[in-house]
């Protein structure tokens, strides 16, 4: 580990890993799941549908005007 000169100990982040249970839209609690970070959850399919929800009302509010 590149952190072993501060007592690391990679193991634990592995143990945890195999620990949980990978994230998914459909679960019904995430409090205990593992989300993988090299994946960005802010790109989910219910952010995006949201931000382009609010995008088309303010688009249609605008071309009121």
């Amino acid at each position: 580990s590149i952190y072993s000169f501060r007592n690391a100990e990679p193991s634990l982040f592995n143990e945890k890993y195999r620990e949980y249970e990978l994230y998914n839209e459909g679960m019904q609690n995430d409090i205990s799941t593992k989300i993988i970070l090299s994946k960005n959850f802010r790109s989910r399919q219910v952010v995006l549908d949201s931000i382009n929800d609010i995008q088309n009302n303010i688009q249609i509010i605008l071309e009121e005007k």
